[in-house]
């Protein structure tokens, strides 16, 4: 379960979105935040080789906590990243 976190400034709440795929599932796409550093790990270890290549441009079997780091942590002023995730 997931444990209610404050937002960082900047948080751009208003692009927050639930979504359904055609598959009929349900998505929250939302801003990426710093507590998303462990999903990236975890999800970058369900990607192909191929696949994790071509995301990072790079070989790596698992993901670096210092990149998750920064991946997580953004600035909201500028453009930033999205994740989806399943349920809510």
């Amino acid at each position: 379960m997931d444990q209610l976190v404050a937002t960082p400034p900047g948080y751009p709440a208003e692009l927050e979105r639930a979504v359904t795929l055609r598959n009929g599932a349900r998505v929250q796409i939302r801003p990426i935040l710093p507590e998303d550093e462990s999903r990236l790990i975890e999800f970058h270890e369900r990607l192909s080789p191929d696949t994790a290549y071509r995301r990072l441009f790079t070989v790596m079997r698992t993901l670096p906590s210092e990149l998750a780091h920064h991946l997580a942590n953004v600035d909201y002023r500028k453009p930033n990243n999205r994740g989806a995730r399943a349920g809510r």
